[in-house]
């Protein structure tokens, strides 16, 4: 499997993932992620936030190797599962 196909694995299992969470587990995970408290972002949407956390954690994603990234993916399929 390609690289880039290893990233769109990994960021539609990210979608995924992040789909099993509440409105407010998101919004404490954007505000962890982020370092601001959520009240520093009052009007963001669920799905905005789920998209800044996806695409900031993609540039990061992108500099793993293959192993990295598979694993990253393994790791969100046990969590979505559980």
């Amino acid at each position: 499997m390609k690289f880039k196909d290893l990233l769109q694995t990994w960021e539609d299992t990210a979608y995924d993932y992040y789909s099993k969470f509440s409105d407010k587990e998101i919004e404490n995970l954007y505000a962890e992620w982020f370092g601001n408290s959520i009240d520093h972002y009052p009007e963001m949407e669920r799905g905005q936030m789920t998209d800044e956390l996806i695409e900031d954690e993609y540039s990061y994603r992108k500099q793993d190797n293959a192993y990295e990234l598979k694993n990253a993916i393994i790791n969100y399929k046990i969590y979505h599962n559980a």
